[in-house]
């Protein structure tokens, strides 16, 4: 198994802004008008980059191949397990079908790939689902386009049941289906890596969200590390408490131009 803490950054948001740059404005003006950077356009698993070392993927495509394509990611709530996806699956699969947490199909190209059985190559077609407790009454494995050769990602495999669990890993093998999911614990599948986000990852993904903004306090490590401990190591709690605090800091500020006014 390859444990380790997580390391993201985030693409930079817009920043940064200052009253010379703006005719006739003050920070407060402006921070009415600048968006929040812990919104979830800036925080979404799609919009975090991965940063670490630079052997890691190398090594988790190693620990793939010696799984035979059947395995799992654990960690808790926000330990960057979705975002490891994001950086994963394009090294092992070719995602021709995805399905997000709404039950929605935002990616769709099965009609390419007509063919029963696939031809083996280093990165299979793949069928990726993400799974919300709220998104499952919804939520269907496409089963028939589930052929020899194809990878299926099932991102929340603890939302299923533990018979859901079962039928899944019996139907895969069955099929000769590779198969990649995440989850909070230990499945029956061998274990690819186990994640956790440390004080030191965390605070500097909240820098790097915040780069070149002078409207929002910086934290301290141990002001995160509190934060973290207190969220039992989501990163995506702490990431919205920020939200909440800085659109508190906004509020604030307005309202002190106001009184001033």
């Amino acid at each position: 198994m390859i444990a380790g803490s997580v390391s993201m950054k985030h693409l930079s948001p817009p920043g940064p802004f200052s009253p010379s740059t703006e005719r006739g404005g003050t920070n407060a003006d402006l921070s009415r008008h600048v968006p929040n950077p812990f919104s979830t356009r800036f925080v979404t698993p799609g919009q975090v980059a991965w940063v670490g070392d630079e052997n890691y993927f190398d090594q988790l495509v190693a620990r793939w191949k010696a799984l035979k394509g059947r395995a799992s990611i654990i960690g808790v709530h926000g330990s960057g397990k979705s975002t490891l996806l994001e950086y994963f699956v394009p090294l092992i699969g070719n995602v021709i079908w995805r399905r997000d947490a709404e039950g929605c199909v935002v990616f769709d190209t099965l009609s390419d790939y007509a063919s029963i059985e696939d031809s083996a190559t280093e990165r299979l077609p793949t069928l990726w689902l993400q799974l919300r407790r709220t998104a499952l009454p919804s939520m269907v494995i496409p089963w028939k386009e589930l052929h020899r050769g194809r990878l299926l990602v099932i991102d929340g495999y603890e939302q299923l049941s533990r018979w859901q669990q079962a039928s899944v890993l019996v139907r895969t093998k069955l099929r000769s289906v590779s198969l990649l999911v995440t989850s909070h614990r230990r499945t029956w599948l061998g274990t690819l890596c186990k994640l956790s986000i440390s004080s030191s990852t965390a605070r500097q993904v909240v820098s790097q969200l915040t780069a070149g903004r002078d409207d929002f306090a910086e934290s301290s490590e141990e002001e995160i590390r509190g934060r973290l401990l207190a969220h039992g190591g989501n990163m995506r709690d702490v990431l919205m408490e920020l939200y909440d605090q800085y659109e508190d800091q906004r509020k604030k500020m307005t309202g002190e131009v106001k009184s001033n006014s």
